[in-house]
């Protein structure tokens, strides 16, 4: 039987492709692992801290060939295109807006068609952070768009946002999901009682956790709400620990003014041990974009999460209403807090037609380029 030659595709990944330890580096990480069933993946990246045997790909660390400013090197902008040549590269997928400038030279120079991935709207994104050059981003991102044969969003409502702000024709848009990856039998052993009590939760407390990138702004914001909004208006009325988890240092502001309720639990390689062992996930984000795959992993481990509108926007909530809570009013998500902890039970049944919908193997089947 003859084999079959897979076509090339070069990904440009503004974001290290490991560790895979916050959303952006999920989904790359996932969509690129997926890929590789169909195609031969080379992939180039800025300096990888670990790296994952397991993944069927060629990486280029840029570190290694004396890059300084992965938004536009010449010297590797010259790999690139030597590199598409000499091995016969048809695609180029750009995973970050920021590897835009490569991504749109490329095309110019090589002729292979480019597909990009929209992880948010990301003009829009800055614009909801108060970013005064979002204006900026807007007309690069609409000039990507325009270069490009195929755009790849997380929901339909960035699909709508695509094509009514950036002039995007609807046909080459094709909306594919953020996801989960969870593998019941890799946590079927774990002693979470003992997660809780060697991470400060009591026998007779609940716990909560919040987890994100804590460099990036929204989470920092919510954050800072969680302390301002929640805090106060749950103390005393019910016994928890509150769990903040994530990349990154806590702001100054926060740090100087400690919870006895709150624990820092920094960056962990595996976030699903923590949400197990937890009784709630919260997500009180007010800005940002895109779609949050901590809301998607935590309903994929059985456990309710409560959010704002603003953070589970770009999900369909029908048939999660047991998993899923949405509150924007500060007085009545509080309140919601303390209702769902004294409710709390084992683990939520998954929604069958959620694990079909949102498991990486099968979203990633619908890529083609």
């Amino acid at each position: 039987m003859k084999m079959q030659v897979k076509e090339k595709v070069l990904a440009l990944c503004y974001h290290p492709l490991y560790p895979v330890n916050f959303g952006s580096a999920v989904r790359n990480f996932q969509i690129i692992k997926h890929l590789t069933k169909k195609y031969k993946m080379y992939v180039v990246s800025p300096p990888c801290e670990v790296h994952n045997d397991d993944i069927d790909i060629t990486l280029y660390d840029i570190a290694k060939r004396g890059i300084k400013n992965p938004l536009l090197d010449i010297h590797l902008l010259r790999f690139m295109v030597s590199l598409m040549r000499r091995e016969g590269i048809k695609v180029i997928f750009q995973k970050d807006i920021y590897c835009g400038f490569y991504a749109i030279l490329l095309r110019l120079i090589t002729g292979v068609p480019l597909y990009i991935d929209e992880h948010n709207v990301e003009f829009i994104r800055l614009k909801r952070m108060g970013n005064r050059y979002w204006w900026v981003l807007k007309i690069f991102e609409g000039i990507l768009c325009r270069f490009s044969k195929g755009i790849f969003c997380v929901s339909e409502l960035d699909k709508d946002l695509i094509i009514k702000y950036l002039n995007s024709e609807g046909g080459k848009i094709k909306v594919i999901l953020n996801g989960f990856e969870f593998n019941e039998d890799k946590y079927k052993d774990l002693d979470l009682e003992k997660i809780r009590f060697d991470n400060g939760v009591q026998a007779v407390e609940k716990a909560i956790l919040f987890f994100g990138n804590l460099y990036y702004q929204p989470n920092r914001e919510a954050i800072e709400i969680i302390f301002d909004q929640i805090l106060p208006r749950i103390d005393g009325k019910i016994d928890y620990k509150l769990w903040i988890m994530g990349k990154g240092e806590l702001s100054e502001d926060i740090r100087k003014r400690p919870h006895p309720r709150v624990i820092f639990l920094g960056e962990k390689p595996d976030v699903y041990p923590y949400i197990l062992a937890s009784d709630l996930i919260i997500v009180p984000l007010i800005s940002g974009g895109g779609t949050r795959i901590k809301i998607i992993e935590s309903i994929a481990a059985g456990k309710r999460v409560l959010s704002t509108s603003f953070g589970a926007e770009g999900i369909e909530r029908e048939g999660l209403e047991e998993n899923l809570v949405v509150q924007d009013d500060w007085d009545q998500f509080a309140n919601q807090i303390i209702r769902l902890l004294m409710n709390s039970h084992d683990r939520l049944a998954i929604p069958r037609h959620f694990i079909d919908k949102f498991r990486w193997e099968k979203i990633v089947e619908k890529i083609k380029f």
